[in-house]
């Protein structure tokens, strides 16, 4: 089963165990890039100054904002006695291993403590404190499009690879093929994809390569749905069906899904886990009623929303009456 863990999980983790955190560490160190994220979050929670690993070997601090310092505070890092140093997780061990190492070569005077959110069984004896035991297999949502699954997975490209057309954009027209020439980029993989899996049209298979090779979007196979125009792609209503098929032929390990309902749909018809652009969680096939659940809530907030829309003008109207009289 695949593990995934969000900005919002490990910021959860991060809180709910501060008591481990020695409470006279003076400094919060990041190591570059992804231990710069908890290694923020800790030092926003305890009003504690903030570097990375080389700021703490050349005694620089990273500038701070307007937050009132308290009396205890260190001003520099040679004030500072005790220092954290965190990453986002552990794999090898070999990163922290290396931070480590860097330290000890420095031959700095304060005492270090090492931590990393998130470690395995087999690696949380390498650091003195971690926050959660995250087995593999795993993804993270701020690494999920340069990870080495990548190579196992399905990927969707509107919503995902690029924005979606707008109603007045996916005309299957002129208006569409405009938008196929010039979607704007979100979130782009930077290893190869094993397979991009999209209910685009097999006719706009010269637009989507194009627009692929552009932003240099590399994978082994491109799937798309062959039929002879969007009206009968719009009857036939069968983007999840096609997906999950595809996914089911494949040895891809995840499915990544712009849209929520598509994703849950997904994950029940070829019984595999589903990572959801929309929502930023992992739809698991045994776990249906969770997420369509949050599917309703979504629905629910959309119509609440529209109703607010329509009400507007009257409230507009009553407001202007109430103020005649």
């Amino acid at each position: 089963m695949m593990n995934f863990r969000t900005f919002d999980d490990m910021s959860s983790a991060l809180s709910k165990k501060l008591n481990l955190i020695p409470r006279d560490i003076d400094l919060i160190v990041g190591i570059p890039r992804s231990g710069l994220i908890p290694a923020n979050i800790l030092a926003l929670h305890l009003n504690l100054p903030l570097t990375d690993l080389d700021g703490l070997i050349s005694g620089r601090m990273l500038g701070k904002g307007r937050t009132r310092a308290h009396t205890k505070q260190r001003v520099t890092v040679n004030d500072c006695r005790k220092v954290l140093v965190i990453d986002d997780s552990l794999w090898t061990g070999e990163t922290i291993a290396m931070a480590k190492q860097k330290i000890d070569e420095a031959n700095i005077p304060q005492e270090v403590i090492y931590a990393a959110v998130y470690v395995t069984s087999n690696t949380k004896d390498k650091v003195d404190l971690y926050f959660d035991i995250c087995p593999f297999p795993r993804m993270f949502e701020w690494n999920f499009m340069h990870h080495g699954y990548l190579e196992n997975a399905c990927i969707d490209i509107d919503g995902v690879l690029c924005e979606d057309p707008t109603t007045q954009e996916n005309d299957d027209g002129i208006k569409y093929l405009n938008f196929l020439e010039n979607a704007k980029p979100l979130f782009l993989p930077t290893l190869p994809v094993g397979c991009l899996v999209t209910s685009r049209l097999e006719k706009y298979r010269p637009q989507t390569e194009t627009w692929l090779k552009k932003y240099g979007v590399e994978y082994q196979k491109l799937c798309m749905l062959d039929l002879p125009d969007g009206e009968t792609r719009k009857a036939l209503n069968c983007h999840a069906t096609f997906k999950s098929k595809i996914y089911r032929q494949t040895k891809s390990i995840i499915f990544i899904e712009s849209e929520l309902k598509q994703a849950i749909d997904i994950a029940k018809y070829s019984n595999k886990p589903v990572l959801c652009i929309e929502t930023r969680r992992l739809i698991m096939p045994d776990n249906e009623s969770f997420a369509q659940i949050e599917y309703r809530k979504m629905q629910i907030a959309s119509k609440l929303k529209m109703l607010k829309r329509r009400l507007r003008p009257f409230r507009s109207n009553m407001s202007r009456l109430l103020q005649r009289k």
